[in-house]
């Protein structure tokens, strides 16, 4: 394995209506219908090389995977929210459609 690049993820998709409420969020996402040049708005994992070279699959589904995540990012210090400042600075720029 060492020098591979191997994905992995769930290997399906997963909507963020769903990640929200994992979180225990009640929140609708707000689509904005503008992206980034260059965004990649659909992305799907592929496991199997992964799974092939460590002869299996992963012991924990999506929702358990979730949990020790979530559990985890709430030890942790929060980032700064720049979201909007992002947003502006992608708008002045031009670079969203």
């Amino acid at each position: 394995m060492k020098g591979s690049i191997c994905s992995i993820s769930k290997n399906s998709a997963a909507r963020a209506i769903t990640l929200a409420r994992l979180l225990k969020k009640n929140i609708a996402p707000s689509i904005l219908n503008k992206y980034r040049i260059g965004d990649i708005r659909h992305c799907f994992g592929d496991v199997t090389k992964i799974a092939d070279r460590l002869g299996g699959r992963s012991r924990r589904n999506f929702e358990e995977g979730m949990a020790e995540l979530i559990e985890w990012v709430s030890s942790v210090q929060k980032p700064a929210d720049r979201s909007e400042k992002s947003l502006a600075e992608l708008a002045e720029n031009r670079l969203v459609i």
